[in-house]
C-alpha cells in the first residue's frame, strides 16, 4: 500500500504525537509500504512539506485565504473572535496545499488529528479511504490551559471541530477505551466507527538508546524521581511541586528532574522557588538522552490532569520503574494500581506525596514494581501490535471502499 500520513500540526511535530508518527511511519515500511507524510512549518511564512521536503510557500496562498475568510465571516459572523478567524484561514490554507498533490496515488490518508482530516474529507478523491487517529480531546486541553471557557463562542467552535473531524473520517482511530467512551458520548458516534489501537514502541530501538550513557550526571547518593513531560498545564506540574514540597518536609534524601519544555517553565520555576525547592528540582528542558534518563531513575512520576496514552508512562515501563500516575484520562488503562505502579486521583497533591513517600520508604517494593511494570509492557506495548492492527484496519477500509 502507499499511505499518506498527515497532521495539521506544525512539523516537526513533538510529544506523543511523535513518537506515534515515528514509530508508525518506521514500521509501515519496514512492512514493506511506501509513506509520505504531508504537514506545515510553523508560523505564516514557513512551507507546506512532503517528507520534510519544501513544497509550497504559505504565503502563496495565505492572504488571498485570509481575505476571503475574513470578508464571509464579517457578513455572516461578525462576532466571531479573532482567534476562530486565524485558524479558518489556517485550515482553509492547509486545505488548499493538500488539494496541490496527487492524492490519486494513494491508497490510504492517515490523519492525526481532527483538522487535516476535515481539510482532506473536502479535497480527496472519494474512491480513497480516510483514516483519523484521535490522540486525545483537544477541546478539553485549551479549556485547561484557559483558552477559553464554556460560554465562550471558542468552546463551542473547537467541539465542533471535533464532531466534524470524526464524522468525516471513515475510520477513527483511538488509543484507549477511555477516549473511545468520551467521544461517543459527546458527540453521540456509533462505537463501530471507532477503532481501539493502543500505542506501541519499537522495544529493540528503545532498549538500544536506554543502554547508552546518560549525558546527565546523577547524583549517586539521592533517590531520583523523573518526571518526563512537557511544561504544559494539563501535564499537572504544579500538583507535582506541591507533593515534593510535602515530601521534602518529611525526607531531603532524594531529588526529581523534569524532563521536557514548555510555555509555563517560568511559571513552575517561579512556584518552586517559593515552595523551597531549589536543589532538590531541577528543569533540565528537552533532552535527546530520555530513554538512558529513565534507567538511572528510582521512581517516575506523571501527574497529568489530563492525558490520553502517554509514551511517557509506556518508556518508564520498559525501563522496569515503579510508576506514579493520576488517574486522568487512559491513564489507568496503562497503570495496575499497587502491581504495576501507583495511581492518585488526578490533582490530589496530597495523595501524590503519600505515594512517593511509600515508595521511598521501600526500595524493594519500588523493585518489585519495576519488574511487574516491565513485564507488563513487554507484553502490552511491542509496535507489531500496533501495526498489525493498524494494517488490518487499512485493509478492512479498503474493502468497504470498494463496496
Amino acid at each position: 500500500m502507499k499511505i499518506l500520513l498527515t497532521t495539521f500540526w506544525h512539523m516537526p511535530v513533538t510529544g506523543g504525537i511523535a513518537s506515534y508518527l515515528t514509530h508508525l511511519k518506521n514500521g509501515l515500511e519496514r512492512l514493506g509500504h511506501t509513506v509520505d507524510t504531508f504537514g506545515q512549518e510553523k508560523g505564516v511564512k514557513g512551507r507546506y512539506t512532503v517528507n520534510a521536503v519544501p513544497i509550497l510557500s504559505k504565503q502563496s496562498m495565505r492572504p488571498f485565504v485570509a481575505q476571503v475568510v475574513t470578508r464571509f465571516l464579517r457578513e455572516q459572523a461578525p462576532e466571531t473572535p479573532s482567534r476562530i478567524k486565524v485558524q479558518e484561514t489556517d485550515r482553509y490554507t492547509f486545505e488548499l496545499a493538500a488539494s496541490y498533490l496527487d492524492l490519486e496515488e494513494y491508497d490510504i490518508i492517515h490523519c492525526q488529528d481532527v483538522i487535516s482530516t476535515i481539510a482532506f474529507s473536502r479535497v480527496k478523491p472519494k474512491s480513497i479511504p480516510l483514516v483519523t487517529t484521535v490522540h486525545g480531546s483537544y477541546t478539553d486541553e485549551l479549556y485547561l490551559m484557559g483558552v477559553f471557557t464554556e460560554s465562550d463562542m471558542g468552546w463551542h467552535y473547537q467541539r465542533e471541530q471535533e464532531s466534524r473531524g470524526i464524522r468525516e473520517a471513515d475510520v477513527t482511530i483511538v488509543p484507549t477505551h477511555w477516549l473511545r467512551a468520551l467521544l461517543s458520548e459527546r458527540f453521540d458516534i456509533p462505537a463501530h466507527k471507532m477503532e481501539v489501537i493502543p500505542y506501541g514502541i519499537d522495544i529493540d530501538d528503545f532498549e538500544k538508546h536506554m543502554s547508552q550513557t546518560a549525558k546527565l550526571k546523577m547524583p549517586g547518593n539521592k533517590t531520583l524521581i523523573v518526571c518526563p513531560a512537557r511544561l504544559d498545564p494539563v501535564k499537572g506540574h504544579t500538583v507535582l511541586l506541591s507533593a515534593l514540597a510535602q515530601l521534602k518536609r518529611r525526607r531531603t534524601d532524594w531529588i526529581c528532574l523534569l524532563l521536557g519544555d514548555g510555555p509555563i517553565r517560568r511559571k513552575l520555576e517561579s512556584l518552586s522557588r517559593r515552595l523551597g525547592l531549589e536543589g532538590r528540582v531541577f528543569f533540565v528542558g528537552n533532552r535527546r538522552d530520555v530513554p538512558s534518563i529513565l534507567k538511572q531513575a528510582d521512581v517516575v512520576v506523571l501527574p497529568s490532569l489530563q492525558d490520553n496514552q502517554p509514551f511517557a508512562v509506556m518508556e518508564a515501563q520498559l525501563a522496569g520503574k515503579p510508576v506514579v500516575v493520576s488517574d486522568a484520562g487512559g491513564i489507568p488503562e496503562m497503570v495496575t494500581h499497587r502491581k504495576t505502579g501507583l495511581v492518585f486521583p488526578k490533582g490530589k497533591s496530597d495523595q501524590l506525596a503519600e505515594h512517593l513517600t511509600t515508595l521511598l520508604e521501600d526500595p524493594g517494593w519500588r523493585v518489585t514494581l519495576g519488574k511487574n511494570s516491565r513485564s507488563w509492557a513487554l507484553r502490552q506495548w511491542p509496535s507489531s501490535r500496533m501495526l498489525e492492527q493498524t494494517v488490518d484496519l487499512y485493509t478492512l477500509a479498503l474493502k468497504c471502499q470498494t463496496h
